[in-house]
């Protein structure tokens, strides 16, 4: 990008995705101090994919506007709205004092309404017959990894009955491995915390190979 400024090709507008573990460590504060030294203004905001569609996917979208552009109406003097996480805001304390002096705090509307739960998403009628449950074994095994929090959301729907969608994934707590679960109607971000050190969650491989597992909007059955 320094580069391209130099030759006067820079784009006026930038807009930078990355996990939300962007806000913890170096790496934030070393992106906005190039984006700064480009001659740009800097702001961020923190945004999760539950606000708009069926999973909860915190994401960090920094963007970076040329000085020479007119911001009226398009920031604030302070945080204002759910964008602002206090991890966020706690990194831009951190920025070194010339790349604050260029920081922005973009104004976004609010988002109108809820996304449809997960479970208005799958076509449950197009299950085969030839799909099984796991084993009571291998059930237990599972239940054995988790905690008292993650059991306690699986007895509450147990007891309510009924059919409930819920999302199970392994994650590493504290070195040891734990099986999560949630029934919120959300999916669960597959993918790590850490920028680059994502893994894919067996659901996603789950999804590719068997095509009944997939949204019924992703097969085409609504648009």
């Amino acid at each position: 990008m320094a580069e391209r400024s130099a030759q006067h090709r820079l784009p006026p507008l930038l807009v930078i995705e990355n996990v939300v573990g962007l806000l913890h460590g170096d790496n934030f504060n070393g992106l906005c101090e190039a984006l700064s030294d480009l001659g740009m203004n800097v702001g961020a905001m923190v945004m999760n994919g539950r606000d708009f569609v069926a999973q909860s996917r915190p994401q960090v979208f920094v963007v970076a506007v040329d000085k020479s552009i007119e911001l009226d109406g398009l920031v604030d003097s302070q945080p204002n709205g759910p964008w602002f996480t206090t991890a966020m805001q706690r990194a831009v304390a951190d920025l070194p004092a010339s790349v604050r002096k260029r920081w922005q705090w973009w104004r976004l509307p609010l988002p109108k309404g809820f996304p449809e739960p997960v479970v208005k998403l799958i076509d449950f009628d197009t299950v085969p017959d030839t799909v099984s449950l796991k084993s009571p074994e291998h059930t237990q095994r599972l239940l054995n990894m988790m905690t008292e929090r993650n059991l306690g959301k699986v007895f509450a729907a147990h007891t309510v009955g009924g059919r409930h969608v819920g999302f199970l994934y392994r994650r590493t707590r504290a070195g040891i491995q734990r099986a999560e679960v949630r029934f919120d109607g959300a999916a669960p971000c597959t993918w790590s915390a850490l920028p680059g050190t994502g893994a894919v969650a067996s659901a996603r491989r789950l999804r590719a190979s068997k095509p009944w597992a997939q949204p019924a909007w992703r097969r085409g059955r609504y648009p």
